[in-house]
């Protein structure tokens, strides 16, 4: 049973796929998702479970040869095959396209500039590189020198990690709950290299935050309910330079979001949501306010996602894994004073918004999606297109497309 004592700093990062692969075209295949954390929900090896439509769509899922979209769905099944999904442009709508390849069954990151893509081995300690092809086209390549060994391994090799791309380009970032913050600098090829000094040492740390000039890094900690602040040196070298508090030391901070202007800071805590504004020049925290969901609207906040306009933002509950402590269905949304300044959150009139049993959310970054993971009858999840209109209000389509579970996706843009 996943209780909150092991899964309180497995931030974000679990659920995905088990697949078919070496799809051709115009062949049934089993399709990928996604969700949050890690630790693996255990598969059903011996079922084949061919998609039943997409986004609303009903039928059964082929994969494509002739698809030329302009963002793929990335996804990884539980034996490390990475799988693409076609998003619509219209309505963001994902078709699996028969572009596969061999990777690792961990966490997943595109780096900012969509041109390279890594996986995660958290067992092993070593991460997955490729090139993804442009021109519409998300061709996989592996780069050379794949996979590349991290220092030593993470956590023990007990999965518990993160991986997070710098918005420069520049560093790929591991945490992982034994106490380390991995840095590796990017090459001109997309190959890793860990930079001097690394591991960085961080008591329990969840994801890492990075801010958009690259100059600032937010961890929390489970360990100490500190969001740990780190300068970031152009050779990714990171120095301490203060922490914040978090409003409840009894539910300390679990997951941290910095928004792409650079000014805000949002943490979940189980408890309740903040919001932070950040000095430009020292990357200091100060706290705007906290806002608790009430029973009715969400239980548990664990996770955070924006929308591709950065005015809404929503939260993800801690779901029903596990029992009878997790028993939120709903995804909570707020409104972000952007125009004002001041970073302040406001429930969306609707909100909360009622999926089934929500594992996780990934936005759309170039349409007014989100992709909503909801549990289904194990070991399979859902993933729904939803829909965001100009108040943020989200619209939840009746079907979805099922898939068995591992871990979660990510979006690139191939233009």
């Amino acid at each position: 049973m996943i209780s909150r004592n092991n899964f309180l700093p497995i931030l974000l990062l679990v659920i995905g796929v088990v697949t078919l692969v070496n799809c051709a075209p115009s062949v049934p295949c089993v399709v990928g998702g996604a969700g949050r954390r890690v630790g693996r929900l255990g598969p059903d090896a011996t079922t084949n479970i061919c998609g039943t439509g997409g986004g609303g769509g009903g039928g059964s899922t082929t994969c494509s040869s002739t698809l030329m979209p302009t963002e793929v769905l990335l996804s990884v099944d539980i034996k490390g095959n990475v799988l693409e999904y076609g998003l619509n442009a219209t309505t963001g709508v994902p078709t699996l396209m028969c572009n596969t390849a061999t990777g690792s069954p961990g966490p997943l990151v595109v780096t900012p500039n969509n041109n390279f893509l890594y996986t995660l081995s958290a067992d092993t300690a070593q991460i997955f590189g490729f090139q993804i092809a442009h021109a519409k086209s998300g061709a996989l390549a592996a780069i050379t020198g794949s996979p590349f060994k991290l220092s030593e391994p993470v956590n023990g090799g007990n999965g518990v990690a993160t991986i997070t791309a710098d918005p420069l380009n520049r560093f790929i970032f591991v945490t992982n709950n034994g106490g380390d913050v991995h840095v590796l600098s990017i090459g001109q090829s997309g190959a890793l290299a860990e930079v001097t000094n690394s591991p960085f040492t961080v008591t329990t740390p969840g994801n890492i935050a990075i801010a958009p000039s690259g100059s600032f890094a937010y961890v929390p900690s489970a360990g100490n309910g500190n969001i740990v602040i780190f300068s970031i040196s152009s050779t990714g070298q990171l120095t301490q330079t203060g922490f914040s508090t978090v409003p409840d030391l009894t539910d300390p901070a679990v997951f941290a979001l910095v928004h792409p202007n650079g000014k805000f800071l949002f943490t979940a805590d189980f408890q309740s949501v903040a919001s932070y504004t950040i000095d430009p020049i020292l990357g200091t925290l100060t706290l705007v306010g906290t806002t608790v969901p009430t029973a009715q609207q969400q239980i548990e906040p664990d996770g955070l996602a924006l929308d591709n306009t950065g005015k809404f933002l929503y939260v993800v509950p801690a779901g029903t894994l596990g029992g009878t402590n997790f028993q939120s269905t709903n995804i909570m949304g707020y409104q972000i004073d952007v125009s004002g300044g001041s970073g302040a959150l406001s429930a969306i009139p609707n909100a909360p918004f009622t999926s089934s049993s929500t594992l996780g959310l990934t936005a759309n970054p170039m349409g007014p999606e989100l992709y909503v993971f909801s549990e289904a009858t194990a070991p399979t999840v859902m993933i729904f297109t939803a829909t965001i209109d100009t108040l943020g209000n989200l619209t939840i389509p009746a079907t979805g497309l099922t898939v068995t579970a591992a871990f979660p996706p990510v979006v690139a843009n191939i233009q």
